[in-house]
């Protein structure tokens, strides 16, 4: 073979598109690491600043700073050991600061918005093509960051997703990709920003695909797996091979112990719905009061700090104290639990609702948690002999509830999969996450994401194919050859020239040339015909055309003509270059724009799995 042609053939493999989408892969993998191993930093620079006293303040600088420390990063991101610490005043102050600092944030920057986060994600990927607005995403994330550092009740891996999937954008936008390897793009991101918070590449994956993606084709199967895997080892390189949360290796006693699962899988369902129902709860009354938009953060933050001053364990992500539950180390009554699952969903609905950001993973896993210790207790006391292991149930409670918050079964099955590495365990833990998610579906029908999707009248179903409707106008699709006779054809004229086109054709009536009236054919006009008393040199066009309701222009989209055509009950409707002019067009129908939807969604299904435009 000629040197050339090798040489070609080596050219075209390397500027392939599937391979050029993979080297993108590793390149977000990269960054969506390094975003997740950065926001952390941030938060834990916040929790240093805001939530040390006077004298700890130099040695834990050295010792985060200086040293870099891995133990004494986890010790600054744990927040209830510090807040013990600290004067009262000084717990009802950090929050309260912070929260003004959002709020202006939200003010003046964000312009009435706040730090988003999954949702946000999920809304631009179905609807608008997988852009993220990048000025936007950079404004919330630092919101979301202050509002962490601040210790609102939030999580933070909703706000490291967004920040990664915003950066994904601004790089597929600049290589100007297609709309299909955008949508690769953003589960890359997602998947590499999952896998480095909770070191877990598998769950990465699956959570890009099973929440964001919503689909499992091959095309961005392997770019979602290299991006998730890349993320993990660049993780690991600066924190090791840590997982979020060590946990010892629990033993189920007896099979017995499947009913108790599935029970606590009832409960923890509850529990979600309570929780998703708590925060938009919150935040329909905090719209209702009447006070300037950059107060409401301060004001949630002081209540937040009210509520850690009787439970610090509400601050903050709770990573320490949802460890200490699974780990059977909180080492208190089912009371007291119940009352700290209250007061966390209340600090949560408080701090969403008042307008500080953050996501809700961290606070429904801490919530599970709880919740299944408090269950382990109580079937502990009913079989005492059995030597139940609370911790357990606490591990199979905090999958059951965030499973059913995220609607993401199958991903957070995996994370506590990669978390255990114990198959038997993780038995438990599906049987708790699938009842909690079918009872949660068939109650709500809908996970916290969708559920904050629909309150802003923003729907997914058949969202890929309607994105393509409203990027279609009729202009694209509409019958430009037609027929037109002026308004004032004299009726003989008009039943000549009728007859000269096919039957039941209908003919456009215009004024001056261009100006539509409406359409007329031999149906019209056969009466007036043959009446001898008619005087037929009197009757013009305009006098028998069909008048429309409603027209259509050029530049509607295919929905809106969709929608005018079922609200008026009309199978074929006039299109005009604007209103003013009316200048006709053409005519289109029904069976035109029927064909138009399911091209539409040929070509969502062909973009989901790598083809067609």
């Amino acid at each position: 073979m000629p040197y050339r042609d090798i040489a070609a053939k080596i050219k075209a493999l390397l500027l392939h598109e599937n391979l050029v989408l993979l080297f993108l892969a590793v390149v977000i993998g990269v960054i969506g690491a390094y975003v997740a191993l950065a926001f952390r930093e941030v938060i834990t620079v916040l929790h240093w600043l805001l939530y040390s006293s006077d004298i700890d303040m130099a040695q834990e600088f050295l010792a985060l700073f200086i040293e870099g420390s891995a133990s004494h990063r986890e010790e600054a991101e744990q927040l209830t050991s510090r807040i013990i610490r600290l004067q009262w005043w000084h717990v009802l102050l950090a929050p309260t600061l912070g929260g003004l600092l959002v709020g202006w944030i939200n003010h003046r920057l964000l312009e009435g918005g706040r730090g988003q986060g999954i949702a946000n994600i999920i809304e631009r990927n179905a609807l608008h093509g997988a852009e993220m607005p990048v000025k936007r995403g950079l404004l919330g994330a630092m919101a979301s960051a202050l509002s962490i550092g601040a210790g609102a009740s939030v999580g933070r891996e909703g706000p490291i997703l967004h920040l990664t999937s915003t950066v994904s954008t601004w790089v597929a936008l600049k290589m100007r990709l297609e709309p299909h390897h955008r949508h690769t793009l953003l589960g890359c991101a997602v998947a590499a920003g999952v896998a480095a918070s909770f070191n877990a590449p598998i769950a990465g994956v699956f959570f890009a695909l099973e929440v964001v993606l919503r689909h499992y084709a091959l095309s961005a199967f392997a770019p979602v797996v290299l991006s998730s895997v890349i993320g993990t080892m660049i993780t690991r390189v600066h924190y090791g091979d840590f997982p979020a949360y060590v946990l010892p290796h629990y033993e189920i006693t007896t099979y017995w112990e499947f009913p108790a699962f599935i029970l606590l899988g009832i409960v923890s369902g509850f529990a979600a719905i309570i929780f998703m129902w708590s925060i938009f709860f919150a935040e329909d009354k905090v719209k209702k009061v009447k006070i300037p938009l950059w107060l409401k953060p301060g004001i949630a933050g002081l209540m937040i700090g009210g509520m850690a001053l009787v439970f610090p364990q509400v601050l903050g992500v709770g990573y320490d104290t949802t460890t200490l539950a699974l780990n059977e180390g909180l080492n208190i009554g089912v009371e007291l639990l119940l009352l700290l699952v209250v007061m966390k969903t209340a600090a949560t609905a408080v701090s969403i609702g008042g307008g500080f950001g953050g996501g809700v993973f961290s606070p429904s896993l801490f919530i599970g948690a709880i919740v299944g210790s408090a269950f382990g207790i109580i079937a502990a006391g009913f079989v005492p002999d059995l030597n139940i292991h609370t911790g357990l149930y606490a591990i199979v409670g905090m999958a059951a509830t965030s499973a059913a918050v995220l609607g993401a079964p199958i991903s957070t099955i995996l994370i506590i999969f990669e978390l255990l590495g114990d198959f038997k365990i993780t038995i438990g833990v599906m049987s708790g996450a699938a009842v909690s998610s079918v009872l949660v579906h068939s109650l709500l029908g809908k996970s916290y994401y969708i559920w904050q999707l629909k309150r802003a009248d923003v729907e997914l179903d058949g969202a890929r194919a309607m994105q393509i409707l409203r990027q279609q106008v009729v202009g694209d699709v509409v019958k430009r050859e037609f027929q037109s006779v002026e308004s004032t054809t004299k009726l003989m004229e008009l039943i000549d020239f009728l007859h000269t086109q096919p039957e039941d054709a209908e003919v456009v009536v215009v004024e001056n040339g261009h100006r539509f009236i409406g359409t007329i054919g031999l149906e019209d006009v056969k009466d007036v015909a043959f009446d001898p008393l008619a005087n037929q040199d009197a009757i013009e066009a305009q006098m028998f055309s069909r008048l429309y309701p409603v027209v259509l222009t050029v530049d509607q989209s295919l929905a809106q003509a969709i929608t005018l055509m079922e609200r008026w009950d009309l199978d074929r409707l006039p299109v005009v270059e604007d209103e003013d002019s009316m200048t006709v067009a053409g005519m289109t129908d029904k069976n035109t724009l029927l064909s138009a939807y399911v091209k539409a969604l040929l070509q969502a299904e062909a973009e989901a799995h790598g083809g067609g435009k």
